[in-house]
């Protein structure tokens, strides 16, 4: 089996060749996790405070077991963070479902160029392009 190396291409001898492909919009699944897992955590603040005796003390059972704000704050943190976290998944994909058929096809031109051999594609090859310009006449990759 033979490693056989195609040889460079000058991106404007290369004939281009038609395609089509899909193009949608997704949702960013960790920032609805991150705030289905903030709502989690303000619910389990409201209810700590909402159901704290009147006299202030700690809250009792009623078979005489107490406990303090921080531990009904830490039980209700375990039970509500992960079912927040589940509702903003649970959300993301309602939301990639309702865009995924929002998707379109589009025609594009496809322009395959094999790379260099010699040429490293180490951080020192963009080092006249500053980090965010995007390849143009400009700035050319090399």
């Amino acid at each position: 089996m033979s490693l056989e190396q195609p040889s460079p291409v000058d991106p404007h001898d290369a004939e281009p060749t038609r395609e089509r492909v899909i193009v949608r919009r997704a949702p960013k699944v960790w920032g609805f996790l991150a705030l289905g897992t903030l709502l989690g955590v303000a619910a389990a603040l409201i209810l700590t405070f909402a159901f704290r005796p009147a006299d202030g003390g700690p809250t009792v059972t009623e078979d005489g077991t107490a406990f303090g704000l921080t531990q009904v704050f830490g039980f209700l943190l375990v039970c509500l963070v992960p079912i927040g976290a589940g509702v903003g998944a649970l959300a993301a994909i309602v939301l990639d479902r309702i865009l995924a058929r929002k998707a379109v096809e589009v025609d594009v031109d496809r322009i395959d160029v094999a790379a260099d051999p010699g040429f490293s594609g180490g951080a020192d090859a963009t080092d006249d392009m500053p980090s965010d310009a995007t390849p143009n006449e400009d700035f050319p990759r090399r």
